[in-house]
């Protein structure tokens, strides 16, 4: 079962780090976050993990958050990414940046 990691570009970074009820466990910049993630994502693979980019919806996460009744914090988007991206809450067919998974 593959792994799903929270994925961001440079505007839902900056979106869903301005709504985060922890925005100070995210790196100073989104270039910063990038190369954290890049190495993370990389690090996995090479222990045999199957992991999956999972491109973080701002919009979905935040209605998500509120149905749940959690905050936006660490916990929440990796759960976020895990329920998302293993069930129908992302129509199959939305864009890289609604949520959907990408092999890479």
């Amino acid at each position: 079962m593959p792994v799903n990691v929270c994925w961001y570009t440079k505007e839902s970074w900056g979106a869903v780090r301005a709504f985060a009820a922890d925005p100070e466990k995210f790196e100073e910049s989104f270039y910063e976050w990038e190369v954290m993630a890049n190495k993370a994502f990389e690090n996995f693979r090479s222990l045999g993990m199957d992991v999956r980019k999972f491109h973080v919806d701002p919009e979905s996460l935040q209605s998500w958050c509120k149905n749940e009744g959690r905050a936006n914090e660490a916990a929440s988007r990796a759960q976020f990414a895990s329920v998302a991206g293993q069930s129908n809450l992302i129509p199959s067919g939305a864009a890289g940046a609604n949520g959907q998974q990408t092999p890479n």
